[in-house]
């Protein structure tokens, strides 16, 4: 299978001085509302794995999951009859890991799944408030503080 036109087309990369993003809409990872992947991003998901295990070794992998209010949310991840962003978002980025580590073999120790949920329109900037329309993927390359020791 190959991946999509639109996954391609919707795929963003941003550079700082000590990581690399590379974002994607949910809604071409996952099936809409659940922490299933779609076998059409297997592909894609497969390239950003290599990256992680060969050009950015030296980088752990962070997957950033962002989902507005209003999203599609299955009951799974409802608490009372509204869904629980938080929770839909940190299964998803454990989804993806989880591929990451298995099918990808990126290292485990460099994987960082976190789910973000939503964040209050008070706090975005006019770009943030542009994309948080829709649901989002971040997969950051990010050096680790090298203050830290393992």
């Amino acid at each position: 299978q190959s991946t999509d036109d639109r996954s391609k087309n919707a795929l963003e990369v941003f550079e700082s001085a000590n990581s690399v993003k590379v974002m994607l809409p949910a809604d071409d990872i996952f099936v809409p509302g659940t922490d299933q992947l779609l076998p059409r991003v297997y592909e894609m998901l497969d390239l950003l794995a290599v990256q992680a295990r060969e050009v950015m070794s030296d980088k752990e992998l962070s997957v950033e999951v962002r989902a507005p209010e209003g999203s599609p949310c299955s009951v799974a991840f409802s608490d009372n009859g509204s869904c629980n962003y938080w929770k839909l978002t940190a299964y998803q980025a454990i989804s993806i890991s989880n591929y990451m580590q298995t099918k990808g073999r990126v290292d485990p120790a460099k994987l960082i799944p976190v789910g973000r949920g939503t964040s209050p329109a008070m706090f975005l900037n006019d770009e943030e408030r542009r994309k948080k329309r829709t649901s989002t993927v971040e997969f950051i390359y990010v050096t680790p503080p090298q203050n830290l020791k393992r």
